[in-house]
């Protein structure tokens, strides 16, 4: 694949995009389907397994229980038995998802635990959350490719992987969107510190379709057995937590040279998906940002140039904030002390710039409690320091997050396990971002003087992303909330008027990316109205699910 530039990524998409989007999207929802049928296989020979292992187990006789009476009760016809059989199968599988939503969530015991190593717990996610994160990396990936960024190769990295929908999603990508010409095996290198999780990854791999060995897709998989929170420098060490027992297939870090850090090392797009949460969970939140900011540091220097970190984390202020704090710590570092410290170092220096989802590679306005530009003028010790105080500061604010809001039409089967778990499922959310590896200046941290003092003679204008709903209030005029390079700004309009409506400023939703001209300047900071000579432009819409 080619690789644009860090310094001609275009934030504009292509016309071709606009036009396929809704077949691609359509042909998203059968590929779901079709791995919800491979992972029904894999839960079944777990199920199996399983069985067959409590037989094996020796049992002692019980003398005194008496054999079973033979129930008078007439069977049921065959089409209800299935469907009685199937609604408890629902109603299990309901209760086992509200169970792991309850352990990730509040208290989070179940987070940073190996509960994939529980059948229960497997059947939940495998069931409800992998094709969740699945549909929430493949339209990430979608936005990049709607911006023309496009990845540089198909040699993966997936950190934190689980069962693996992160990695097949980038697959599906693959085969949708890589030109025919540029096509090439993929070669993905799969991390996590449970073995049963990776064991399933494996099985759906060996159950693809056909079509997809005969175009040459079949991904060259490769796992590694490894505890990210052991991470020390560029060794990753085997996990002294693990429960299940390591395939012969699996590489021990811990006993191999060559880990996923390797000096030779080198891929196109690294992934962390629902991870990064789960890492130093029991840590103050300023020092897991930092570990986390240490092991993606070293991660991004075995990108290849042009590369791409995609991170992606539930949009719940409790896993969105810090991922959002260690996007800046990350873009900050490497614009100033990282990429000199790296300069003077074997590998070369490198910066990292947003590609996406933000406007800008400016610090997020939506977390920051300081003035923009103290982070990115800070150096390696007082960024971290910046981020604590920071930290300080965002308690007594109220927590305000950004994410991004995909609507999504559940297919049947997804939308019944939602009900049946008490979820409210109409679309997908996350907080994700994508960072590019560049050997250039990263020249838009944040806005330079002329840029600043250009805002500020006309304010008029407007290039930024909705990070909100439509909002109505008492003056009976509809606001968003938009992300720009000078921070936060709110544009609203009356919502009886027909102009707004004529231009479609009503039915923006959060995610669209948009330039405004000509607005009005209402009273307050970076507050602007819809007039009559206003001109709106959608850069970029975010995408639905049917």
């Amino acid at each position: 694949m080619e690789a644009a530039s860090c310094s001609e990524i275009s934030k504009q998409p292509k016309d071709d995009m606009r036009r396929e989007q809704s077949y691609e999207l359509v042909a998203l929802t059968e590929t779901l389907h079709e791995y919800s049928a491979r992972i029904r296989i894999i839960l079944g020979e777990h199920q199996t397994a399983e069985t067959s292992a409590s037989k094996a187990a020796p049992r002692r006789p019980n003398r005194t229980q008496e054999k079973p009476k033979k129930s008078n009760r007439a069977p049921l016809p065959r089409g209800v038995e299935s469907k009685t059989a199937r609604g408890a199968s629902l109603q299990r599988i309901g209760e086992e998802v509200r169970a792991l939503q309850r352990g990730l969530t509040g208290e989070r015991l179940l987070a940073g635990s190996s509960y994939f190593s529980s059948y229960e717990f497997l059947e939940a996610y495998l069931s409800y959350y992998w094709p969740v994160s699945f549909v929430e990396t493949y339209l990430a990936l979608m936005e990049l490719e709607a911006r023309s960024i496009k990845i540089p190769g198909t040699h993966v990295l997936d950190l934190g992987a689980g069962p693996g929908p992160a990695t097949f999603a980038c697959l599906e990508f693959f085969r949708n969107f890589v030109r025919d010409d540029k096509k090439e095996q993929p070669l993905v290198t799969l991390v996590d510190k449970n073995a049963t999780a990776l064991e399933v990854a494996k099985r759906i791999t060996a159950l693809l379709d056909d079509d997809s060995r005969k175009q040459g897709l079949a991904p060259n998989l490769r796992c590694i057995l490894c505890d990210l929170q052991s991470f020390a420098g560029k060794n990753m060490t085997k996990s002294g937590l693990q429960e299940s027992a390591p395939s012969k297939e699996f590489e021990d870090v811990g006993s191999q040279e060559d880990g996923a850090f390797q000096n030779s090392a080198s891929y196109s797009l690294i992934l962390m998906c629902h991870c990064l949460n789960e890492l130093w969970k029991d840590e103050p939140e300023a020092e897991a940002v930092e570990k986390r900011f240490m092991l993606v540091l070293e991660a991004c220097r075995h990108l290849e140039d042009g590369g791409l970190l995609l991170i992606v984390e539930p949009a719940a202020a409790i896993a969105s904030r810090p991922a959002l704090m260690l996007r800046d710590r990350l873009l900050a570092y490497t614009a100033t002390a990282g990429g000199a410290d790296a300069s003077s170092a074997a590998d070369g220096g490198f910066v990292l710039r947003c590609a996406a989802p933000c406007p800008g590679s400016f610090p997020c306005p939506a977390i920051a409690a300081i003035p923009t530009t103290a982070i990115a003028a800070a150096g390696a010790q007082s960024a971290k320091q910046a981020l604590q105080s920071q930290q300080g500061a965002a308690d007594a604010q109220p927590q305000r997050s950004c994410h991004s809001r995909w609507p999504w039409n559940l297919r049947r089967e997804l939308a019944e396990i939602a009900s049946e778990a008490g979820l409210d499922r109409d679309s997908a959310k996350a907080t994700w971002f994508a960072l590019q590896k560049c050997a250039l200046p990263n020249s838009d941290l944040q806005p330079t003087t002329n840029q600043r003092n250009g805002a500020a003679l006309n304010r008029a204008q407007l290039y930024g992303r909705v990070i909100s709903e439509p909002l109505l209030n008492k003056a009976g005029r509809i606001r968003y909330l938009f992300c720009t390079a000078s921070g936060l700004a709110t544009v609203s309009a009356r919502a009886d008027d027909e102009y707004p409506k004529k231009i479609g400023f009503f039915t923006l939703e959060r995610g669209d990316l948009v330039k405004l001209s000509d607005l009005e300047i209402r009273p307050g900071e970076r507050n602007f109205g819809i007039q009559k000579s206003s001109q709106l432009s959608v850069v970029f819409k975010i995408p639905r699910i049917n």
